[in-house]
């Protein structure tokens, strides 16, 4: 018995940790689609898609924005991480998107989040009209602020308080509430919102109970847990300050056999999201 476990030990203890990792991510996976069922995955795996394409889309543009280019890396490392910023950001927003929909059916005031909603709605029109007509390009405030982000943050913030101060002053005569008291004045539109979002929360949850719909659920959950690596180890090849560690290139390790994958996509993707030396 002893030599037994010993022989287990010496196994765990000769496996790649990176290859733990993987099997971790991929047994998380599979257990969540499992738990989910076939159609909350497939929305699921569908999202995910939609978030690679986004990333896809916009990436190469954002590489060049201040936030990315003051880290004073490689091209190529830049839009790696320009990449990775936008799929991470668009994956938060779908998580906070699924939340939405879980919290929708519990609230039955829609007066309760009158003001959320109108402070996002402002946030949104601010941001538009901030990337189209902003402040940044006023003479007075341009030699004041040399950094392009600084003026277009202070640009944004007189903007939304100005747009913050018109709303406050034209609710009076016009007798537009923003209480959490009935009635309100986005109370209608939150309502068509949580009802949209509770209708779509009962079809993401009415999943046939059964062992079909189950394995199908987690076989997709191992799919989008799949994708994740390949995801992560195509940002992280590409950036020069991780790309030269050693466990890339270990043949042994779980991510050789990833890697492989990532390099057959790679002219789907851009000839500049994996270095050269990838293979």
């Amino acid at each position: 018995m002893n030599e037994f476990l010993a022989n287990i030990g010496n196994f765990i203890a000769q496996v790649h940790w990176s290859t733990w990792v993987a099997v971790v991510v991929l047994i998380g996976f599979g257990i969540r689609g499992l738990k989910h069922g076939t159609i909350k995955e497939l929305v699921g795996l569908g999202l995910l898609m939609l978030s690679l394409v986004i990333a896809w889309l916009f990436y190469n543009a954002l590489s060049t924005h201040e936030l990315i280019t003051w880290l004073s890396l490689s091209v190529q490392s830049n839009m790696a991480i320009a990449f990775g910023v936008i799929f991470v950001t668009v994956e938060m927003m779908k998580m906070g998107l699924y939340k939405m929909i879980a919290v929708a059916s519990t609230i039955g005031n829609p007066c309760a989040l009158n003001k959320s909603v109108l402070i996002g709605l402002l946030l949104i029109v601010t941001a538009v009209f901030n990337h189209y007509n902003g402040l940044i390009g006023f003479n007075i405030v341009t030699p004041l602020l040399t950094s392009e982000f600084l003026r277009s943050s202070l640009s944004f913030m007189v903007l939304f308080f100005t747009f913050i101060g018109l709303f406050v002053t034209l609710s009076k005569p016009f007798n537009l509430s923003i209480n959490r008291s009935s009635p309100c004045f986005l109370g209608t539109f939150i309502q068509t919102i949580l009802n949209a979002l509770a209708a779509l929360n009962n079809s993401l949850n009415s999943n046939v109970i059964g062992k079909h719909n189950a394995l199908f659920g987690a076989i997709i959950g191992l799919t989008k847990g799949f994708i994740y690596i390949i995801v992560l180890i195509l940002i992280l090849q590409s950036v020069e300050v991780i790309s030269p560690e050693y466990f890339w290139a270990d043949a042994q390790s779980s991510p050789q056999v990833f890697q492989e994958v990532a390099y057959s996509v790679k002219p789907e993707l851009s000839q500049h999201l994996l270095l050269e030396t990838f293979a």
